[in-house]
């Protein structure tokens, strides 16, 4: 399929808020979470919709206005403070894209018919890749030691977190601003091909990093325990 048709928002917003559960699940959470968590959902697949209807140049306004949605979701449910709130924030951001513009490009491969793009079957095909996918990044954030929820973020690691994810996120969508050229960067499947990969790119770049603030941690507490019985 050469020309695929753009991820509809119902499950971008579905992407967004599944992510925002996978750091939520692990972190201290308040009290009725639960019911504030399904409120999350309908908000945040309410507030994708009415920002579909907004003009193209409003675009970027509203892709700002539902990863606020997201942090909002994050601070409501769980006890993390808003320093790291901000960090978890911006990696479930970059975790959301990625999902669903590869969950989007295997079903479009796959099944999609022009009656097919919002129905029964794709909601079930997009459900099954991003739990699969989901599943994939709890592994790796246990690796990490979920250093997001459980160690306070300083300043810089705030602002490097959040300039990689405005880089990734650029980088991933200037296809879309090439898309009136007539080179072959500018075809519809290579533009989502680029930002499924540099989305990639983000999420290693993001979780290399908390690898390293984990390892950083265990040294630490290592030495302080060393240090103990010198």
């Amino acid at each position: 399929m050469e020309n695929l048709p753009n991820i509809p928002r119902l499950y971008t917003a579905i992407a967004e808020w599944l992510t925002c559960l996978l750091f939520i699940l692990p972190a201290s959470k308040r009290k009725n979470w639960i019911p504030l968590l399904g409120l999350a959902l309908v908000g945040q697949i309410l507030l994708q919709s009415f920002a579909g209807t907004w003009p193209l140049f409003f675009w970027i306004p509203g892709m700002i206005l539902n990863v606020v949605w997201m942090y909002i979701t994050i601070i409501i449910t769980t006890n993390i403070n808003p320093r790291n709130a901000i960090y978890i924030c911006s990696k479930a951001f970059i975790f959301a894209e990625f999902i669903a513009s590869l969950a989007w490009q295997l079903f479009c491969h796959m099944l999609w018919t022009p009656q097919r793009t919002i129905s029964a079957i794709s909601f079930a095909f997009m459900s099954l890749v991003y739990l699969l996918l989901i599943l994939c990044s709890s592994v790796l954030e246990k690796r990490s030691g979920n250093i997001s929820a459980q160690t306070e973020m300083s300043t810089k690691d705030i602002f490097i977190a959040v300039f990689t994810v405005i880089i990734i996120f650029s980088m991933s969508n200037v296809g879309f601003v090439l898309s009136i050229s007539t080179n072959h960067f500018s075809s519809p499947t290579t533009i989502f091909v680029t930002r499924t990969l540099v989305n990639l790119c983000g999420i290693c770049i993001l979780y290399l990093q908390d690898k390293q603030k984990h390892e950083l941690r265990l040294l630490t507490e290592i030495n302080a325990i060393n240090n103990m019985f010198q």
